[in-house]
C-alpha cells in the first residue's frame, strides 16, 4: 500500500508481505531483547504508581549523527583534507567523525541485542524499500547511510536511526526526544 502526498511524492509505504516465520518471531524477539515482558501488559494510566516499581521503558532513539561533515566542493584537489587550513587555523578532524546518540551509549547492550535479533528483519526491510521505492528516492535515502565517514556502517541501512516506542497509548505520541516545533 502506497500513500502519496498532494504532490505525488511518497508519504508512507505499508508492506504486508513479510514471511510468516519472520513475523512470528518479532514480538518474542523484542521481549527477549528487553528482558522485561511486563512492559507489554496494558495498564490504564489512571492506576497509581506502585512503590519500588521501575519506570516503564518509554523510548529508545538510536541514531548516528554526522552534523559537521564538510563537502569540500571548492577544496583544492592536490591537498589532502587533513592538511587544509583556513587562515591560521586547521580543521578539527574529530568533529567530522560520526557519533552515536546518547541512547546508543546508555543502552548499548540493549541496542546490540536488538541489532542481533532483528538483523534479518532490517535486511528484509531494506530490500523491500529498494524494490518498491522509486529508484531516486531509495538512492537518496541510502546515500546518507552509506556516507558515514570512517567506514562506519549503519546496522539499519538504508536508515541511520532506529526508534522504539513502547507503552504509547495516545492520539499523538510525544516523548522526551521528540523535537519541539518552532
Amino acid at each position: 500500500l502506497e500513500l502519496q502526498n498532494d504532490n505525488s511524492s511518497l508519504m508512507a509505504f505499508v508492506c504486508t508481505a513479510m514471511p510468516k516465520g519472520m513475523k512470528d518471531l518479532l514480538f518474542p524477539s523484542l521481549i527477549a531483547c528487553l528482558h522485561r515482558p511486563d512492559l507489554f501488559i496494558a495498564q490504564p494510566p489512571s492506576l497509581p504508581a506502585v512503590e519500588n516499581t521501575p519506570p516503564p521503558f518509554d523510548c529508545l532513539h538510536s541514531s548516528w549523527y554526522n552534523r559537521y561533515t564538510t563537502k569540500g566542493n571548492d577544496a583544492p584537489s592536490n591537498i589532502h583534507p587533513y592538511e587544509l587550513c583556513l587562515g591560521n587555523s586547521r580543521m578539527n578532524m574529530w568533529q567530522m567523525l560520526p557519533y552515536h546518540s546518547r541512547a546508543m551509549a546508555e543502552y548499548g547492550q540493549l541496542f546490540n541485542r536488538l541489532m542481533e535479533a532483528f538483523s534479518d528483519i532490517f535486511v528484509w526491510i531494506g530490500s523491500m524499500l529498494q524494490v518498491h521505492l522509486p529508484e531516486a528516492e531509495y538512492e537518496a535515502l541510502a546515500q546518507v547511510a552509506e556516507s558515514l565517514p570512517g567506514n562506519a556502517v549503519s546496522a539499519v541501512e538504508p536508515f541511520i536511526s532506529l526508534v522504539i516506542n513502547i507503552n504509547v497509548q495516545m492520539e499523538a505520541h510525544w516523548d522526551q526526544l521528540t523535537k519541539t516545533s518552532a
